[in-house]
């Protein structure tokens, strides 16, 4: 039965079951009052999420985040998802419960949403859009991020199936009202904090309707204007889209101008980071051949992230794909294959499509070991933007989901007219996996060695060695039998099934239950949670070392800098509390962070300060392996460092030693989050700039850009009797400072330099100026001064200005022209789907 005609009752049963699954597979979560703590989670969401909480209950939206990287834009920065619907959640709840919340969430909407593309869009039936929903998100794209704690690629991916069921359906219709859900549901998906995998989709979208347009260009082109709707109406649906979010585009185009790594093209070397190396091919077939990730101390597959290089199906899922295709190539069965013309047009474009994504996901993954991705990423817009090639696995997901769900609804739906053609493709198909399952069992050993196993533990003590591999082996036979036996299940079912010993009900149950059991088995290891009252206590202790920090630094005051080594894998379990960017949920300010994107010219001063090339990448983390001039940490109102050595700076005290190494400094010249200072013009470049700051010693001088302007002389009575600088109001966006100016002319804030802060001096509008190449100021007068300084970028204005239109015409302002341009004549037996 199909579930266009189904019963309102059945209808509901294939999304109760899937909402089943995903309840079961999340019971160590719903049942054990547990929540996900993965890396990125703990170490970078939940300290950003905790301070918008913060803000959000004083009644400040953040627009500028201070507490790391000497400050950097925040509502900016996309993957906050500051104007995601569903992350209004944050406000009620606390940030560890919310992820975990809208994890599951968004992995039910990618069930139901995969659900609802195959069956209403493809006309597959029920059975099928099941498994395929199932494959989909229980994928090793999905399920390897609640490990790793990028749970913004869930919230992000989930919305493809859906986006391509509303593309499709303005397609069939030209109608506005799916082409508006279109352009919203890719606003929702540009919105959810992984735009990356949002460009991914947009790509999978053009080649699905580039191979549609080719597939049909008979009917297309005998009306032109059609091709002309089609065209414009899809380009239209995307600049919509883009228009919604410019609110947050704008303002983050403005923020990639202006990084690191990100400003124009992104330097070959950081764009194809974590590749994917053909090696790791195996972990699609055999997910634990390198061992498990989830022990880090064993795994040795290699420094990439596991969740960036997998791409698990279920076996089940490959099993179909490679007897879909074994039918597709097979000329009297592809006679059989698309015989309905009502549902001909979009299955063959999404057919060809679907072998297209796989290719397309193989060669950009592979990233530098790929002419592809290097093509791509000179001509393609959007590619040379983002790093790790490797999440164009994306599209390979997508690709054996379709495949897999047409393959079994093909057999179900026409096993007549399949059976004799198919049945001995499937008995070669059985033969061929039980032949490959004996031969790699036998020479696994030889091909791990072969991988470098043995190499991998070469440097290990003897018996640490010997054990290490021993494992290694063990959990590479096992998962080759689990692979071995799942395919060999899957294989007699099927030909069963075509031998008529089976009905399509047995086959259903059976598939489904195999599917169920497999992504059990390799998923249920990757929920990474610990019980809910012991997060805090885990993650964000409030240790002596925090307790030092806070009494030396104050809530949103100095700042502290710990050196490289503090942040090494042999040192970090000592103080994981103030591990990048933890120290935020204290709201300790670091002169450090854990982001890949972060102002230019900070790091090229960091680099600087640590000894580097000043155009090397310093990493999400920054590099400070040393100190070559204390006095850049006075400019920085750097009050507190940390380190495991000796430092031996005249200018800094040792202020405590802790039992497991760790060395507090103290730099009692630290300036200030402002300060007066006496400012030089610098003609010179940013190298001989950044070079002379190296080697001064005067932190009362500071170069500019712009000529000081010349002061007129008063009375030393009229003056203050000292300088000095207090603050006295502070928010995020805003800041109010009491200055008495004797000498100097300068006001410098310990705040890097971006566009978007303006200053007031006693009210009156007064232009901000770069100091020390990253830092900012503004000339100020001897005498007394109320000096506020106040961040609002004109790209939020304009960008809020857009998506307001935006919205207002995507939401149903009907526009005439634009109507007839996307509602036009409907050309019959072009394409026909069931509402």
């Amino acid at each position: 039965m199909s579930s266009h005609n189904a019963k309102p009752t059945i209808r509901w049963i294939p999304l109760v079951f899937l909402a089943g699954v995903l309840i079961l597979y999340c019971a160590p979560l719903v049942l054990g009052q547990r929540v996900l703590s993965g890396g990125d989670l703990v170490n970078q969401y939940i300290p950003y999420k905790n301070f918008w909480r913060y803000w959000i209950k004083q009644g400040v939206f953040p627009l500028w985040n201070p507490l790391i990287f000497c400050g950097r834009p925040y509502l900016a920065d996309i993957q906050l998802g500051l104007f995601y619907p569903p992350n209004l959640l944050h406000i009620v709840l606390r940030p560890e419960w919310t992820f975990t919340l809208l994890a599951i969430i968004h992995l039910l909407i990618g069930l139901w949403g995969s659900y609802l593309f195959l069956t209403k869009v493809m006309g597959l039936r029920w059975q099928a859009s099941c498994m395929g929903a199932l494959i989909f998100i229980f994928s090793g794209f999905f399920l390897t991020r609640l490990y790793s704690g990028i749970v913004l690629f869930i919230f992000t991916g989930v919305w493809t199936p859906l986006i391509f069921y509303a593309f499709c359906r303005w397609i069939a219709t030209r109608s506005l009202r799916f082409a508006s859900l279109t352009a919203l549901l890719m606003a929702l998906q540009l919105l959810a904090g992984a735009p990356q995998i949002a460009i991914i989709s947009s790509y999978a979208i053009a080649i699905l309707f580039l191979v549609f347009l080719v597939l049909n260009r008979r009917q297309i082109l005998s009306e032109r204007r059609l091709l002309f709707r089609l065209i414009a109406g899809t380009l239209l649906i995307m600049i919509l889209a883009a228009g919604v979010c410019a609110v947050q585009l704008l303002p983050t185009y403005e923020f990639m101008r202006h990084s690191f790594e990100r400003a124009g093209k992104t330097a070959w070397e950081y764009a194809t980071i974590d590749s994917l190396r053909p090696r790791f091919l195996l972990t699609w077939v055999f997910p634990d051949i390198f061992h498990s990730p989830t022990r880090p101390e064993i795994y040795w597959g290699g420094l990439e992230g596991y969740w960036e290089i997998n791409a698990y199906v279920s076996i089940p899922a490959l099993v179909l794909v490679v007897l879909f295709l074994l039918q597709f190539i097979s000329r009297p069965s592809r006679r059989h294959l698309f015989a309905e013309s009502d549902s001909s047009p979009l299955n063959r474009a999404f057919v060809v499509g679907s072998l297209i994504f796989i290719i397309v996901a193989l060669g950009m993954a592979l990233g530098r070991y790929s002419p592809l991705y290097w093509v791509a990423y000179h001509i393609l817009p959007g590619i040379n933007k983002f790093r790790v090639p490797a999440r164009w696995l994306f599209l390979y997901i997508l690709g054996i989901t379709i495949l897999a769900s047409l393959s079994l609804d093909t057999l179900i739906k026409k096993k007549e007219e399949l059976a004799p053609h198919l049945r001995w493709s499937a008995v070669f198909l059985l033969i061929l996996i039980v032949i490959s399952a004996v031969l790699c069992y036998t020479a696994l050993p030889a091909l791990l060695k072969g991988l470098g196993l043995y190499k991998n533990f070469a440097n290990a003590p003897p018996d640490i060695s010997a054990e290490a591999i021993a494992s290694c082996l063990q959990r590479a036979r096992i998962s080759v039998l689990t692979t071995f036996t799942l395919a060999t299940l899957t294989a007699v079912i099927l030909v069963l099934f075509l031998l008529h010993r089976l009905t399509h009900k047995t086959l259903t149950v059976l598939l489904l239950g195999i599917i169920v059991f497999d992504v059990f088995v390799f998923g249920i290891k990757f929920i990474e949670a610990i019980p809910a009252r012991y997060f805090s206590r885990k993650f964000y202790p409030a240790s002596s070392l925090t307790s030092v920090l806070k009494g030396h630094l104050n809530e949103y005051g100095h700042r502290f800098l710990a050196l490289d080594d503090v942040y090494s894998w042999l040192n970090d379990q000592n103080q994981m509390e103030i591990y990048p960017d933890r120290a935020m949920v204290f709201s300790l300010c670091d002169a450090r962070g854990y982001d890949p994107v972060y102002i230019r010219s900070f790091g090229e001063f960091m680099n600087a300060l640590s000894g580097r090339p000043i155009d090397k990448s310093p990493g999400a983390l920054l590099f400070v392996e040393d100190i070559t001039n204390p006095t850049m940490l006075d400019w920085l109102d750097v009050r507190i460092i940390l380190t495991y050595r000796d430092l031996n700076y005249p200018e800094l005290r040792l202020l405590r030693h802790f039992p497991f190494g760790l060395n507090v400094y103290s730099n009692p010249s630290a300036l200030g989050p402002a300060f007066i200072a006496r400012a030089k013009k610098f003609n010179g470049d940013k190298y001989q700039l950044l070079s002379l700051l190296t080697e001064t010693k005067d932190s009362a001088t500071v170069y500019t850009n712009i000529a000081p302007p010349e002061l007129n002389p008063q009375p030393r009575e009229n003056l203050p009797e000292a300088n000095s600088v207090q603050r006295i109001y502070f928010t995020p966006n805003r800041q109010v400072y009491e200055v008495s100016c004797r000498s100097g002319n300068i006001l410098v804030f310990s705040e890097n330099y971006y566009p978007g802060w303006r200053v007031l001096i006693d009210n009156t509008p007064a232009p901000l100026i770069r100091v020390n190449h990253t830092l900012s100021g503004v000339f100020i007068t001897p005498g007394k001064h109320i000096v506020t300084k106040y961040f609002l970028p004109s790209s939020l204005l304009w960008g809020s200005v857009i998506s307001l239109l935006s919205l207002l015409i995507t939401c149903g302002v009907r526009i005439t022209k634009v109507r007839a341009l996307l509602c036009g004549k409907h050309i019959v037996g072009l394409i026909s789907l069931s509402d």
